[in-house]
């Protein structure tokens, strides 16, 4: 599937297990920006290097090399050198994660783990292994039982904290704002209608929203929208009826913050997932 300088991002669902998703980035030259995301990520480079800058450290990560990024935990990438790079990511929703927690430690937990597991075999070789069997099982069971056997490994190994579930609250103000913005990302929100729903100054709500989440009410907004393109450009519909769809002023301002986001393009991305 991989052509030779022309990028290709391809996300799987994993059949029976809600919410889990195989991403596999080919040949991907692209510094994505600030970001974050609700549930967990851990990946492997599987070609070339690229930079990840998260928690205050900067890595540069090579193939084999393995990154775990936390749920709601501020992130960039970038690419290395201006050359491409390739990497499989599993997307883990944040209650798997709490139920292996729950049955390893008795309790639900938030865990946070290492961001960066370099020079170790036997990781890559358990890591390699599961995405391998996700992105073509013999059944359901095989699936679930090399995820969990995985999990629990990555629980016990690699996660440096946990804290009760219950203590994870963003300030109040910030979490309707977020909420505010799940329920009309479509539409021109501006600091004001934020303002008005948290009864905070605009500059206050965007100075606290940054703080918390790692990033601007705007870009936020902006993820949602390309989240929600993915998904429609996959029911067939054109990339313009999208773009208008998804709250973009015209198609030429979609298809620049799809690719800065993704990596590739709105068009290739339906070629390689449709």
């Amino acid at each position: 599937m991989n052509v030779i300088g022309k990028e290709a991002l391809i996300i799987k669902q994993i059949p029976g297990i809600n919410n889990l998703r195989l991403v596999t980035g080919i040949d991907i030259l692209n510094d994505f920006p600030k970001h974050v995301h609700h549930d967990y990520v851990a990946g492997v480079i599987t070609a070339g290097k690229r930079g990840m800058t998260i928690a205050g450290s900067s890595y540069d990560l090579s193939a084999g090399d393995i990154f775990i990024i936390n749920s709601g935990e501020p992130h960039s990438l970038q690419s290395s050198g201006g050359e491409p790079h390739s990497y499989k990511v599993l997307i883990i929703p944040d209650d798997i994660l709490k139920e292996v927690a729950a049955d390893i430690y008795g309790s639900s937990l938030n865990l946070v783990f290492s961001n960066c597991i370099k020079n170790d075999q036997d990781s890559f070789l358990r890591i390699n292994d599961l995405l391998n069997i996700l992105d073509d099982p013999d059944s359901l069971l095989e699936s679930e039982s090399v995820l969990f056997s995985f999990l629990e490994f990555l629980v016990r190994y690699h996660s440096v904290r946990g804290f009760p579930a219950e203590r994870n609250k963003l300030n109040n103000n910030v979490k309707l704002a977020e909420g505010y913005i799940n329920e009309n990302f479509r539409e021109q929100i501006t600091l004001d209608d934020l303002s008005c729903v948290t009864g905070v100054s605009p500059f206050h709500l965007n100075r606290i929203f940054t703080e918390e989440t790692g990033i601007s009410p705007h870009a936020y907004q902006i993820h949602r929208r390309i989240e929600f393109s993915k998904r429609i450009l996959l029911e067939g519909f054109s990339i313009a009826y999208v773009s208008a769809e998804s709250g973009f002023t015209d198609q030429s301002h979609y298809t620049r913050f799809f690719k800065k986001i993704t990596g590739t393009t709105p068009g290739r991305f339906v070629m390689y997932n449709r």
